[in-house]
């Protein structure tokens, strides 16, 4: 996991961090940064880096639909294509944003006005709304992450592949999800050509495949194993 902290535009907060992971679906972003020209060469320059680029990126992970964290995935995606996840509790404030109301005003603003902090609003207003009008910042994401979801993924290093670490990790994983965790499915997205992936998840007892764009995507019921039943003596 990488941390790449990619430039705000306030002084009060300087960066917000966005985490890169390599797993066997690709490349993995936890939050997108903000919409920024700056944001985008600096998250470009990271990634090069790593010996990456923009287009590697499978999928964003969201965290939440503030401007610092939602809207760059959403110019990338236009660009590249990949995958957008947002959990399905940030949908209402989605809705509320893409419905337009960001390029008027917000109901946090109008508030602020009927408080007497006009001349804070009108600051707040335009920095907000910096985009030309009818310039679309907000859309929906690929998925709505449901309650009791989570994404799993991995990586071996290449000298210790093909001795069944991955499998029995992945196994683990699961049983750890399913019995210590509220979780109830568990989910892999594998690129097509990455064999060794492939064949894990056909050894994951209960693996379901499901249609998905971006690469084979398998989804796991997380079942907690029976307790042992004891014998009488």
């Amino acid at each position: 996991m990488h941390r790449i902290p990619l430039p705000l535009p306030s002084d009060a907060l300087r960066a917000v961090n966005v985490y890169a992971i390599q797993d066997a679906g690709g490349l993995i972003l936890i939050d997108s940064g903000w919409a920024l020209a700056l944001a985008r060469d600096s998250l470009e320059a990271a990634l090069a880096g790593l010996g990456l680029g923009l287009g590697d990126i499978a999928r964003f992970l969201i965290t939440h639909v503030h401007l610092d964290h939602y809207t760059q995935a959403v110019m990338l995606r236009r660009e590249f294509g990949m995958r957008l996840s947002l959990g399905i509790g940030e949908r209402p404030s989605l809705d509320l944003w893409s419905n337009g109301l960001e390029q008027r005003l917000a109901p946090q603003l109008r508030r602020l006005r009927r408080c007497g902090g006009a001349p804070l609003a009108d600051r707040l207003q335009e920095t907000v709304s910096r985009r030309p009008p009818g310039e679309k910042i907000w859309e929906l994401p690929d998925d709505w992450l449901a309650p009791g979801e989570v994404n799993i993924g991995y990586y071996v290093f290449p000298a210790d592949r093909g001795h069944g670490y991955a499998t029995r990790a992945v196994r683990l994983l699961l049983r750890h999800l399913a019995v210590r965790t509220d979780y109830t499915v568990a989910s892999l997205l594998i690129d097509p050509g990455n064999a060794r992936s492939l064949a894990l998840a056909a050894r994951i007892a209960g693996a379901v495949e499901a249609a998905h764009p971006r690469g084979r995507y398998f989804r796991v019921p997380l079942t907690a194993p029976a307790p042992p039943q004891s014998r009488a003596v």
